[in-house]
């Protein structure tokens, strides 16, 4: 099943963090880390798109992508934001995804060594998967979404 468009609280399977900016950055224009946020932090809004081959993911209203191995929100139009696979593993539970590249080259995984207080900076790494059926899924390469736009 397909994930509507919408604007969602997406939540690691792993930690059940909320994933999503800081909501204390640097003021630059660089490149900001989309993080698994201290549960001190609210869940933020991240809006989910659906485009003609895949999904624009925005975070703090700006398209996300990756960037020397880690998951980034580009404030900037010289960085591009990712075109996002997004595939519902029901096998993991309900409302459980997995964010891949469009060409399933690498997906989105949480850190599990997390010393930073801001939060595990999120990586964009090939995904290990079991050689089953239906296929398995390291928890850190899962992600709940939860639809927040409609009551």
């Amino acid at each position: 099943m397909s994930l509507p468009s919408g604007i969602y609280t997406i939540r690691s399977v792993y930690d059940q963090k909320a994933i999503g900016r800081h909501p204390i950055e640097d003021r630059s224009l660089l490149p900001k880390p989309i993080r698994a946020l201290p549960n001190s932090i609210t869940p933020p809004k991240i809006v989910v798109q659906k485009v003609k081959d895949g999904y624009q993911i925005k975070a703090g209203g700006n398209i996300t992508g990756r960037h020397d191995g880690g998951l980034f929100a580009f404030l900037m139009d010289i960085f591009h934001g990712e075109t996002w696979k997004i595939t519902q593993q029901p096998q993991h539970g309900e409302n459980v995804y997995t964010v891949e590249t469009n060409d399933h080259e690498a997906g989105w995984v949480v850190p599990m060594d997390d010393d930073d207080k801001r939060g595990a900076h999120l990586l964009v790494l090939p995904l290990v998967v079991q050689p089953s059926e239906p296929p398995q899924f390291l928890d850190t390469e899962l992600f709940e979404f939860v639809r927040v736009d409609r009551a």
